[in-house]
């Protein structure tokens, strides 16, 4: 029959403490990545309802627009600048 040492217990009781605190993690990580994925859904719900209200607002269409036609005249000028510099 073996006998255990000291050393043999301490050995042991320290094996099944860091099993126990590694069950404990898995459980926490487990629980916060649910959390995680629920908080991304719920924002990615609101995106899409934040997205469809600015999409159907009339002030933020016709700002759009607007803007839409500030870029375009912006890079008409940019071209004709730079066509101007090659002449030149």
């Amino acid at each position: 029959m073996l006998r255990k040492s000291p050393t043999a217990n301490m050995l042991k009781k320290s094996k099944e403490e860091m099993e126990e605190k590694l069950k404990l993690s898995e459980k926490a990580g487990r629980v916060l990545m649910n959390q995680t994925r629920s908080a991304i859904y719920a924002v990615e719900q609101a995106a899409g309802r934040m997205g469809s209200a600015l999409m159907n607002n009339n002030y933020v269409a016709t700002g759009a627009r607007g803007f839409s036609d500030v870029l375009d005249k912006a890079s008409r000028s940019a071209s004709e600048l730079g066509i101007r510099k090659r002449e030149k």
